[in-house]
């Protein structure tokens, strides 16, 4: 059986909770200016633990000291002076916590959320823009159904970093973010409507080449090549074509030069 802890040790292990996350809340206060994105978030959720353990030792606490006064009067309660102790210190930890996570939004969000998140919703808006004016075309189908997909790939990426930096925006930045999200989920639902026009543009180009009437393959002239008479040769001795009709015959040892 676990022994019970006195009111003594109880006030002794809130008091040493306290303590550790003064000096973590400290720490990051005069420090985040500093830190990188993982070092500030891993520091934040170490305060977040020391946060949470202040409470719960103060709840130990008080429970203690209520099961002390009981011990003679079942019916006692704390005094004043105990009541506000308690209290004091629950408020206390709620408002350096909040003070501290401010200055962590603040930092995180200035240094890396807003140009990660802007970065991502303008790259889908960019996406959804150029695919919206493609021309519903039979031959721009292909074209158009990369331009969807590109577009819903980055309208998640969009999604992703908003999931991621959600916690970190702040206040007066929520809304519009929010609606550029939906505004992009909207224009994403409409290209896909236009799916159907292209459908349509293609069912038409494909009447249009079943009804064309096809021209017949143009035929080559044909070239006549009229024959030609060639030199006829007596014995040694050549002729022309002239002396030939003539019947004149060629004188011995004269060379008969053909043009």
């Amino acid at each position: 059986m676990a022994e019970v802890e006195t009111v003594k040790e109880l006030k002794k292990e809130r008091t040493t909770a306290k303590s550790r996350f003064t000096k973590q809340a400290n720490h990051i206060s005069r420090g985040a200016d500093a830190m990188l994105r993982s070092e500030l978030i891993d520091e934040f959720s170490t305060l977040s633990l020391c946060h949470r353990a202040v409470l719960e030792t103060n709840d130990d606490f008080r429970l203690g000291l209520e099961a002390e006064v009981k011990t003679e009067d079942e019916k006692a309660e704390l005094n004043e002076q105990q009541e506000d102790d308690l209290k004091n210190t629950s408020r206390e930890a709620e408002t350096k916590m909040a003070e501290i996570k401010d200055i962590v939004q603040s930092t995180l969000w200035s240094k890396y959320g807003r140009y990660e998140l802007e970065t991502a919703i303008a790259g889908a808006e960019r996406a959804s823009d150029a695919a919206g004016h493609v021309p519903a075309k039979s031959e721009s189908f292909e074209c158009y159904e990369e331009h969807l997909t590109l577009s819903d790939e980055m309208r998640d990426e969009a999604i992703s970093a908003m999931s991621t930096w959600e916690k970190w925006i702040p206040v007066e930045s929520i809304d519009g973010v929010n609606a550029r999200l939906e505004g992009l989920g909207e224009t994403i639902l409409r290209l896909k409507m236009r799916k159907p026009q292209f459908a349509e543009a293609r069912s038409l180009r494909i009447a249009e080449q079943g009804t064309r009437v096809i021209p017949p393959h143009p035929t080559t002239p044909m070239v006549r090549i009229k024959p030609t008479t060639l030199p006829t040769f007596s014995g040694d001795e050549r002729i022309s074509p002239m002396e030939e009709r003539l019947g004149k015959p060629a004188k011995a040892g004269r060379a008969i030069r053909i043009p």
